[in-house]
């Protein structure tokens, strides 16, 4: 975010009188790859199996392309490649939620690359072979209180715990 310097570095280089300048080689690197991945975008398409399902593939490929449309997927998917240029991680949860004419709507939520987890002993660089993957999800308290009653004990046990989180969730 061109920020390489904290608020202490740049006063101890005032108080020099040293200019506080950076020559960012990262930033245009990823503003690069990130018109890279805008120009060479495609727009999904299903391709039949034998000639007798073309008329299938057609229907697939308008059902995945109004999934994509209703929620917005291509703003998503360059915000998850710019947290896997940046940060290295990110990733998006596809789920189905019921709509408002009784049918199910199928939705994707972008989850930040520090709200991700996985299977530290993975060895695979797609992660194929995790035991489990994980979303941390933050909420406030009453929140949670509403959305998983049943779990009253686990949740107040969770307000007075300290320090089980990684440095990264400073906000905890």
């Amino acid at each position: 975010d061109h920020k390489q310097w904290t608020s202490q570095e740049a006063a101890v280089l005032r108080k020099r009188k040293q200019p506080v300048i950076t020559r960012n080689r990262i930033k245009p690197k990823v503003d690069f790859l990130k018109g890279v991945e805008l120009q060479t975008r495609t727009d999904p398409e299903a391709v039949p199996r034998t000639p007798g399902d073309e008329e299938a593939a057609q229907v697939a490929t308008d059902a995945v392309r109004y999934v994509y449309d209703r929620n917005q997927f291509p703003k998503i998917k360059s915000d998850v490649f710019e947290n896997l240029t940046i940060e290295g991680s990110g990733g998006v949860e596809v789920y189905c939620k019921p709509g408002s004419k009784g049918e199910m709507d199928i939705c994707i939520r972008r989850y930040h690359w520090d709200r991700l987890g996985w299977d530290p002993h993975s060895r695979e660089r797609d992660y194929s072979d995790t035991l489990y993957r994980y979303a941390v999800a933050w909420m406030d308290y009453d929140q949670a209180e509403e959305r998983y009653p049943e779990k009253s004990e686990i949740l107040s046990a969770t307000l007075s715990r300290e320090g089980t989180m990684s440095s990264t969730y400073d906000d905890a």
